[in-house]
């Protein structure tokens, strides 16, 4: 990609490869650079603003991703550029925000492995309450799916609904007593 720029520094997707390519390479700094001057150049490039978002997300510098995030799914509606945004919300505290972008996605995307890592956010701020229906959507639809149940049950425990967490919390420990879920 680099050759590539030498002979075309407009090339109208090399910033965005060779910024996957150095992402790949664990080089982030100059995969962002890489990134950010492809959307110079091609402003209307959701797949590059999706890609500098998640990449600053990962990164963990959440309040740089939140507007490219913003501009990535103004220019294309993607799933999981809206995760990448409420995950990011939450982290900096716009807990209201967050909730309400992981809720949007409970009930629209039919994406198991989406839900089940929106209801794994709201779990991990220890927002209980918003976790529980999110994980019973990835259960519709993922019913196989079982890497989530014990903070299923945690979230019915600690949502109100006392009896059927722990109800399910010893249906576990009983279940698998090889995972030593018993102090978890």
């Amino acid at each position: 990609f680099e050759r590539q720029l030498e002979i075309d520094p407009f090339h109208d997707s090399a910033h965005k490869f060779l910024g996957w390519a150095l992402e790949r390479d664990d080089r982030p700094e100059e995969a962002e650079a890489a990134y950010r001057r492809q959307l110079e150049l091609f402003p209307l490039d959701s797949y590059t603003a999706e890609a500098l978002g998640e990449l600053l997300e990962e990164e963990d510098r959440c309040e740089e991703a939140i507007p490219v995030l913003r501009k990535a799914i103004a220019l294309d509606d993607d799933d999981w550029s809206r995760l990448r945004l409420a995950r990011c919300q939450l982290d900096v505290g716009e807990m209201d925000e967050g909730l309400a972008g992981l809720e949007a996605l409970g009930e629209s995307s039919t994406d198991g492995r989406l839900v089940g890592r929106a209801a794994m956010a709201a779990y991990s701020h220890k927002r209980y309450g918003a976790a529980l229906p999110l994980f019973e959507r990835f259960r519709e639809l993922d019913p196989d799916g079982g890497e989530h149940e014990l903070q299923e049950a945690v979230s019915r425990f600690r949502s109100g609904q006392r009896e059927d967490g722990i109800s399910a919390l010893r249906e576990l420990v009983a279940e698998r007593p090889e995972d030593d879920l018993a102090w978890d």
